[in-house]
């Protein structure tokens, strides 16, 4: 199981959610102010409402998979505490 949830991370990473989650899947701006996230999935930043609008469309396609992804993680951590 470990080795698939690290498949969907490579490919999560690579579909435009940052490693270190401080930059916005839009526009690619970095920062502390890259704090409007994704309400679903709670994977995606973005810098401002309105990146995340023009966003959408592109992130629907992957927004279910990375929140199925998300609880998966948060549930093995659960688990390992």
């Amino acid at each position: 199981m470990k080795m698939h949830l690290v498949l969907l991370n490579d490919m999560i990473i690579s579909d435009g959610v940052s490693a270190d989650n401080k930059t916005c899947a839009n526009c690619g701006k970095e920062g502390s102010d890259v704090t409007n996230t994704c309400n679903k999935c709670k994977s995606v930043k973005y810098c401002n409402a309105a990146c995340k609008k023009k966003h959408r469309q592109k992130h629907k396609k992957q927004c279910e998979r990375l929140r199925q992804v998300t609880e998966l993680h948060l549930s093995l951590i659960h688990i390992s505490e």
